[in-house]
């Protein structure tokens, strides 16, 4: 499963409006760390389809987004349900460790 391209314009409708987990990592070209928490994340995202979806934002195109959110440092991820933000992860975890905090949410 590929990550969902997240933008200013589509955020509400694929992150907010999920009747799902939202896994959603801000990222930038120039942000080496990011991809290796993307790499992680891509590797999970197969083990949790249909429990949860999984969208990679670009803080240089989608401004906005990162703002409203106060996304000041990459990499982050951020964890949506039920169109709420329930918990935020700075800098880069283990793909264990990833994959606890999601277990922990879809418990």
């Amino acid at each position: 499963m590929a990550f969902k391209e997240i933008t200013d314009q589509n955020f509400t409708a694929e992150i907010l409006e999920s009747d799902v987990l939202a896994v959603l990592d801000f990222t930038a070209s120039w942000c080496q760390p990011c991809k290796k928490i993307r790499k992680s994340l891509e590797e999970l995202a197969p083990e949790y389809d249909g429990r949860a979806v999984f969208g990679e934002l670009n803080v240089e195109k989608s401004q906005q987004t990162a703002m409203e959110y106060g996304v000041i440092s990459l990499p982050q991820v951020l964890f949506f349900k039920n169109g709420e933000r329930i918990d935020t992860v700075h800098g880069v975890l283990s793909k264990d460790k990833l994959a606890a905090k999601i277990d922990g949410f879809l418990g």
